[in-house]
């Protein structure tokens, strides 16, 4: 349904109260000449897409459906499981990639010695159904995905095991600028990005779940010390090769790299990140 209500404040704010209402094209190849609403909140700040589409129609063409484990990637999951370490996830915990894709991160997990790692996509036709609860889920780009986010946490509560351990990673609404759009557009992300939420509003809806907040990175994990491998340089080098999500899986564009700032950035990007992303650890109640 089109959606001109907010679900995730207790206040309601509405799409004819909002004053940030912006217009973007699809940020995927195959479907750049679509054009999509954009709104947010004018009381909890989070963004939510407008029109009601057919999710099924437009995955079937997702481009990340053809992500191989690259360089680029390999170094970005190292990243991700350090974090995962440091915030004290043990090897022989048994962890659910929830919307994992093409498994990239599993694989990658279980090289490392992840035994009891397991990813569950509800796009691929082959993911099995999950049967078994964890000690800790990791939902990486996910909860901006779904149209019910309510449903959701639902969801990954039945999953864990008491105590269990939730690491949220998506887009803050509260970092986006929707005055520029061409800056953020791998966060709207439209039409795939149904409600990104604020800060505020995340952590509302976890704890009213019964979560409560253990850990915090402001910083996407591909944020690393490596030549290329950061997310100002991903961001700029997308920008200048068409500013679509499809550049990520193809070979790389060397026009785009004529730019003497790709070439700053690529060596010293991580020390100017590109905002509007967080990671969240939640603990459930035991």
């Amino acid at each position: 349904m089109v959606c001109k209500a907010c679900i995730l404040c207790e206040e309601g704010g509405g799409l004819s109260e909002a004053s940030e209402v912006v217009r973007i094209s699809s940020n995927v190849r195959r479907f750049r000449d679509e054009w999509f609403t954009v709104w947010r909140c004018p009381k909890c700040g989070s963004l939510h897409a407008k029109e009601e589409v057919d999710l099924d129609y437009y995955y079937r063409y997702y481009p990340a459906k053809s992500q191989t484990l690259s360089y680029a990637y390999r170094q970005a999951f190292k990243n991700r499981l350090k974090f995962l370490l440091r915030i004290g996830i043990k090897k022989t915990d048994a962890l659910l990639d929830y919307g994992s894709g093409t498994g990239l991160f599993v694989s990658f997990l279980r090289d490392q010695g992840f035994s009891s790692a397991d990813g569950y996509d509800p796009y691929l036709s082959d993911s099995k159904p999950v049967t078994r609860q964890y000690h800790v889920i990791t939902l990486q780009d996910v909860i901006e995905h779904v149209e019910d986010p309510f449903e959701l946490v639902e969801r990954v509560k039945q999953l864990l095991l008491p105590g269990g351990i939730v690491v949220v990673g998506t887009p803050n609404a509260s970092e986006l600028d929707l005055r520029q759009p061409e800056v953020y557009a791998r966060e709207l992300h439209q039409p795939y990005h149904r409600h990104i939420l604020s800060e505020p509003a995340l952590n509302r809806l976890f704890g009213n779940a019964g979560f409560v907040p253990i850990g915090l990175s402001r910083r996407l994990y591909f944020d690393t010390l490596l030549p290329c491998v950061n997310s100002r340089f991903i961001g700029e080098y997308s920008r200048a090769a068409g500013n679509v999500v499809d550049v990520f899986v193809e070979p790389v564009r060397f026009s785009a790299l004529a730019r003497p700032q790709l070439w700053f950035f690529a060596v010293a990007g991580y020390f100017f990140p590109h905002k509007g992303n967080i990671t969240v650890v939640y603990k459930l109640r035991a």
